[in-house]
């Protein structure tokens, strides 16, 4: 036809590259539906599309709770003369006899120790923790304690929210089980406010980072005939000096 470039095929619009289809606009990739913006990807409508949207990103867990027993590879151990491991608390360190402190000594620990703390709980049915001595900045060249102890470590609380040891009453028939844990720790705890306050979670919480090794002495008390009411007991008694 009269003013088509030479070369161009019948049909095709002045100004349209060879081989694009007709009704494709100049400079639209071939395969490109028309009205489909340059750039936009076949098959998206055609139009300005909204801004992508950050997939979520999956919540951090939250902080892992301290273990009961930390790596025990160093052969750190806890001991009694007056119990074995998994055996029965005398009655004397109970609510139903003197309610006195358990002797302990302990060989083993790390090297890095700075100091020790002491913690004696039991998990109830429910599944609730109940603490029953605390115990911390033991000094790192301090490897026993005497039954009663006095003078040693800071004191915290037991879960009845007083300071120094409550002896076990094992409400309710049936064996219970009490579990104490020493920890090795690379640096002493600073942990401010009364000592009442300082209570297993908070001991947990300042530990963190810190346990270097730890190790269990599990110990039992059965109440033989106990009914679901405790039997009344001594006191608990402060047995170290108090936190400040």
């Amino acid at each position: 036809p009269p003013g088509q470039p030479p070369g161009q095929p019948p049909g095709q619009p002045p100004g349209q590259p060879p081989g694009q289809p007709p009704g494709q606009p100049p400079g639209q990739p071939p395969g490109q539906p028309p009205g489909q913006p340059p750039g936009q990807p076949p098959g998206q409508p055609p139009g300005p599309q909204p801004a992508s949207q950050p997939r979520p990103q999956p919540l951090a867990p939250p902080p892992s709770p301290l273990p009961a027993s930390a790596p025990n590879s160093s052969g750190f151990v806890l001991r009694s003369p007056e119990v074995t491991n998994g055996g029965t608390l005398p009655v004397e360190y109970t609510g139903d006899g003197a309610g006195s402190t358990l002797p302990l000594e302990w060989s083993g620990a790390p090297a890095g120790t700075k100091t020790f703390a002491l913690l004696m709980h039991h998990l109830d049915p429910a599944g609730i923790t109940k603490w029953y001595w605390i115990l911390y900045n033991l000094p790192a060249t301090v490897m026993s304690l005497p039954k009663n102890v006095t003078g040693q470590g800071v004191l915290g609380s037991n879960f009845q929210g007083r300071a120094g040891y409550q002896p076990p009453h094992s409400k309710g028939p049936g064996a219970k089980t009490y579990v104490l844990t020493l920890y090795a720790l690379s640096s002493a705890l600073d942990i401010r406010g009364p000592v009442e306050s300082v209570n297993y979670n908070t001991m947990l919480s300042a530990m963190q980072g810190k346990v270097l090794a730890s190790t269990d002495l599990s110990v039992v008390y059965n109440r033989t005939g106990a009914a679901d009411e405790p039997r009344p007991g001594p006191p608990p008694r402060d047995r170290a000096k108090p936190n400040n």
